[in-house]
């Protein structure tokens, strides 16, 4: 629709259709090509009211049909749909796939979504319309449903704009270029999305041709989408968006150029550990802190910043965090000559035992590193603090914290934050080994059953 009969419509739902003057309503936009607006002028508005009341239904229905302007570059096929190019699902998965949607729940969605893909099924036909509509709305669900879309999917989205986004992995260059440019914000983060997933220097050379172009307000949530697949030819990029102007955009930046060893940020945080951390293992104490007050403009770059906090401890806490958690894991045991195992117990008994176990948390997830995980749990426990860490933790190995989890008591009237089993839920993102998957089930369908008996 164009903006112009959107500014009309507005203002008569706003001011009132009694206060409109005489052929105001649902004028003006006769030369407009978009065909609902086409629609929309030739409503009868010799009643302002019902007039208004019409268009609201009938955008309405355009809406939940996924809208009709075909976008540039995208072709429509009006003839019959393809026969599917994949092996239709099983019926049990058609039926949970259909109870999900009625639910709208976009989790079950998403996990069941994720095996049908892994197993190369089609989604069923009758399916497919509001599996669309909701990836049209819904960021965290949109790139599980393009990876679902078969011949007939792929079809079907080409015929309404809104669903473009299921062609991305059919579209050429200059398609996927107008798509960006026409797109609001949350769609270009799925076209990033699936080129960093199957080409990640394309989608770099998409996002930095645009770049200058976006807002400020969408850099931060579209440079997140380097972390798929990143390497080091993402380094010249982020190492420039360390003078971006807004402070999350940086922070982005810190967090994707620490996953990267070689890159010149965690190069200069190993040469401002060396200044800070003073290390003896001869003596005690065997670690002196030495962070400077006034930080260098290279220091404050690399965020670093000078103290502002009224309380010096709180200053210093901050600067070693960020230090902690952006320096490659590698520094710390070439420093001292210790193991991960030996260092992450030494730093137990420093000054900063939580500040280093917070800044090697952030640092082992975002390097995997299981063996710094295997450390941090050993010496420290598996806690809401620590629970990030399971995400380097490798497969084949995550059935040790599981039975941790299921070893402990379930009492209280919900599932706590800190109880294992809700971290474990939470921070691991892999399929379950049946066994563990099955063993859990268990335990939460008996907490179930026994709080309801509770209640009774």
């Amino acid at each position: 629709m164009s903006q112009i009969l959107l500014n009309k419509l507005t203002k008569a739902a706003l001011v009132g259709t009694e206060h409109l003057e005489a052929d105001s309503f649902l004028t003006g936009v006769t030369q407009s090509a978009e065909p609902i607006d086409q629609v929309l002028v030739g409503i009868d508005k010799t009643d302002y009211a019902h007039a208004l009341l019409a268009s609201a239904g009938l955008l309405t229905i355009h809406e939940d049909i996924g809208n009709t302007q075909i976008s540039p570059g995208v072709s429509q096929n009006t003839g019959l749909p393809p026969i599917s190019d994949r092996e239709a699902c099983p019926d049990d998965v058609a039926t949970l796939l259909d109870r999900f949607q009625r639910r709208g729940d976009v989790i079950l969605i998403r996990t069941l979504l994720a095996e049908i893909n892994r197993r190369n099924w089609a989604v069923p036909a009758t399916l497919v319309p509001d599996l669309l509509k909701l990836g049209s709305k819904n960021n965290q669900i949109r790139p599980h449903i393009i990876d679902s879309m078969d011949s007939f999917g792929r079809w079907l989205a080409s015929q309404n704009s809104a669903w473009h986004y299921a062609l991305i992995p059919v579209m050429d260059w200059d398609q996927l270029n107008q798509m960006w440019q026409d797109s609001p914000t949350q769609i270009r983060i799925s076209i990033l999305g699936w080129l960093r997933r199957n080409d990640p220097s394309n989608g770099l050379s998409l996002l930095e041709s645009q770049w200058s172009n976006e807002p400020d307000a969408n850099r931060h949530a579209l440079i997140s989408g380097l972390r798929n697949g990143l390497t080091m030819g993402d380094e010249s990029f982020l190492e420039s968006e360390l003078d971006a102007r807004q402070v999350i955009v940086r922070k982005r930046a810190y967090e994707l150029l620490s996953m990267l060893p070689e890159s010149r940020f965690a190069q200069r945080l190993q040469k401002y550990n060396d200044v800070v951390f003073a290390w003896d293992l001869n003596k005690r104490p065997f670690l002196t802190v030495r962070l400077p007050v006034h930080m260098s403009p290279s220091m404050r770059r690399d965020g670093l910043m000078a103290q502002t906090e009224k309380r010096k401890v709180d200053f210093v806490t901050r600067r070693l965090t960020h230090l902690i958690q952006h320096t490659p894991l590698d520094y710390w045991t070439a420093k001292t000559g210790l193991s991960p195992d030996e260092f992450v117990s030494l730093v137990q008994t420093t000054k900063w035992p939580r500040t280093f176990t917070s800044g090697l948390t952030t640092a082992t997830h975002r390097q995997k590193r299981p063996e710094w995980a295997e450390a941090i749990f050993k010496h420290v426990g598996l806690s809401s603090k620590t629970g990030s860490a399971l995400k380097a933790i490798e497969p084949e190995h995550i059935g040790r914290y599981a039975k941790i989890a299921l070893a402990q008591p379930l009492t209280d009237s919900k599932l706590i934050y800190g109880h294992p089993m809700y971290i474990l839920l939470k921070e691991w993102k892999h399929p379950w080994p049946e066994e563990i998957a099955y063993q859990i089930g268990q335990k939460l369908a008996d907490f179930i059953q026994s709080e309801t008996a509770k209640n009774v």
